[in-house]
């Protein structure tokens, strides 16, 4: 008769950290190398990965099961939001930001199923590991879709806001005497912008 392994997610981030976090590259850059060749910087995203990887090991560990939930002011949500709003800037699709999630979840339910080289199966309360797991993985998907937008809409806000103020250029012919060319439809933002930038020259 087999003895039961002790079930430990935090056990197996800490014993295996290198081998997951090399599966976990495996499973995300060759898709990014071929997408995004001049955005990807392997190391940064190797350093990232490691940072969360921890994270995720320290979150296993100290909350009993029950309560296994990413607090959206812990380090783990401040590193997610930090590398998701890197990608949005430059670029990055939202599919592909979640799909960096997505693929350690396949990693880590692959270990622990017993998949691949070097992995441990842990057969006891199995089904409540790997539900945990997806929930924590899935819950931390959602903090990234959600950074991802907040990021995006941030840039094109700006970006409306750089726009707003080129369609209203106040040029100085000389002392006293300004010319503003107006093309377009003039608004209520786009008047009281005008207005403002007439004030100020």
């Amino acid at each position: 008769m087999v003895e039961p392994v002790d079930l430990s997610v935090s056990r197996l981030l800490e014993n295996q950290r290198e081998a997951l976090l090399n599966a976990w590259m495996n499973e995300i850059l060759p898709g990014w190398r071929k997408k995004y060749p001049k955005l990807v910087d392997e190391d940064v995203l190797r350093s990232q990965s490691r940072q969360l990887l921890e994270e995720l090991r320290k979150l296993f560990a100290e909350h009993p099961a029950d309560t296994w939930e990413p607090a959206p002011d812990s380090k783990l949500a401040a590193l997610l939001r930090e590398a998701t709003a890197q990608r949005a800037k430059q670029g990055f699709e939202p599919t592909d930001t979640a799909l960096y999630l997505v693929s350690l979840k396949r990693v880590l339910l692959r270990r622990l199923l017993g998949g691949g080289d070097g992995a441990v199966a842990y057969p006891t309360a199995l089904d409540n590991l790997l539900a945990t797991v997806e929930n924590v993985i899935d819950r931390l998907a959602l903090l990234v879709y959600e950074a991802y937008v907040e990021t995006r809409e941030r840039i094109i806000a700006q970006q409306s806001l750089s726009l707003l103020e080129l369609s209203t250029p106040v040029v100085l012919l000389w002392d006293r005497m300004v010319m503003v060319p107006l093309i377009g439809v003039i608004d209520t933002l786009r008047a009281r912008q005008i207005t403002e930038r007439l004030l100020e020259a």
